[in-house]
């Protein structure tokens, strides 16, 4: 098994904060107004605000599988 590197970006990281801070956001809200799980509009926009987060993160594996599939097989392991 290699090992891959994979460099950081701080857009990348704000968008770890973005999660956090959804997460963090929708917990307090909803513990300080409950009315809010039966509010579908809440809920749709929190389940969207996921959704946009996860589509980045799993197109931008895509992305990086797609660039490491193309390099040649002895550059893979390292």
């Amino acid at each position: 098994a290699g090992r891959g590197v994979a460099r950081g970006s701080a857009f990348s990281l704000g968008m770890m904060m973005a999660i956090f801070a959804t997460k963090y956001v929708t917990a307090v809200a909803v513990a300080v107004q409950p009315h809010l799980r039966d509010n579908s509009g809440f809920m749709l926009a929190v389940c969207a605000l996921f959704g946009v987060f996860s589509g980045y993160f799993l197109g931008r594996l895509a992305r990086d599988l797609k660039a490491y599939q193309q390099f040649p097989a002895q550059l893979q392991v390292m």
